[in-house]
């Protein structure tokens, strides 16, 4: 911006000074149209210089100095230029030594801002793969825990459920055993009521049967043969009914053995 400023006031002051220039140049053509010119020769006396007269109001006079003079002035006027050429020189070269200077400075400072510029991104950039990185280490972490404790929680439903299945086995089974035990205590049971109605109606038969034998032997001795063999047949048919009727009961019980077995297999 410094560089810039200098090099817009520079070409000002250069366009005001051509623009001068061209004024003044103006001026003096216009002034030698009217001006009489009046050449003084060199001289030693220090009198007075009369004016002539002029023919119009707008007419000028101008002295032209002794050519002496005038050499004298067109050197300083060199000596002059060659001091302001030689100034100029200057300021031209210190001009562009600024100038480089200033591009100098500006390129380093434009160096060190995107210098700057790339550190602070580049470090923005290792913090966001830090903090993306500590973000995947985190929701890995929280998936491999949900994943732990899933796994743990269905672990734990599993033991559960098997010894839940466990314990409605092992009642099954105490429940079939209790069920069993207490169909064979009936069917015991009731086995010995039978056999003890049996032995009771059998004494009561044999009781009767001798009681009837004797009286019949008392009675109607002539009608024993054949009331014996009567007894015998009706004895033998009772019998013959009773084996059927233990037969029923073995092969009863044997069915309900078998299905008890059964049953004790298939709760295992």
């Amino acid at each position: 911006m410094n560089l810039n400023n200098l090099s817009i006031k520079f070409t000002f002051l250069l366009y005001l000074f051509f623009f001068i220039f061209i004024c003044e140049n103006n001026l003096q053509s216009q002034e030698t149209q009217t001006i009489k010119k009046i050449i003084i020769e060199d001289g030693l006396d220090s009198g007075r210089l009369l004016s002539p007269p002029t023919e119009k109001k707008n007419e000028r006079i101008k002295l032209i100095p002794p050519k002496s003079i005038l050499e004298k002035k067109a050197i300083e006027i060199k000596e002059k230029e060659a001091i302001e050429i030689k100034r100029k020189a200057e300021e031209e070269k210190k001009r562009k030594e600024l100038e480089a200077k200033q591009k100098a400075y500006e390129e380093q400072k434009q160096k060190e801002l995107e210098a700057k510029q790339k550190a602070d991104e580049e470090e923005k950039r290792k913090k966001l793969e830090v903090k993306q990185k500590a973000n995947e280490e985190q929701k890995r972490k929280e998936l491999e825990a949900k994943k732990k404790a899933d796994e743990e929680q269905k672990k734990q439903k599993e033991l559960e459920a098997k010894k839940k299945a466990d314990e409605e086995q092992k009642r099954k089974e105490l429940e079939a055993k209790k069920k069993a035990d207490e169909e064979q205590k009936k069917r015991k049971e009731l086995e010995a009521k039978k056999k003890a109605d049996e032995e009771q109606k059998r004494k009561e038969l044999e009781a009767k049967k001798k009681a009837d034998e004797e009286q019949k032997r008392k009675e109607l001795e002539r009608k024993r043969k054949a009331e014996e063999k009567q007894k015998r047949k009706e004895l033998e048919a009772r019998q013959k009914a009773d084996q059927e009727q233990k037969q029923k009961e073995l092969e009863a019980k044997k069915k309900a053995d078998q299905e008890q077995k059964q049953k004790e297999l298939e709760a295992k």
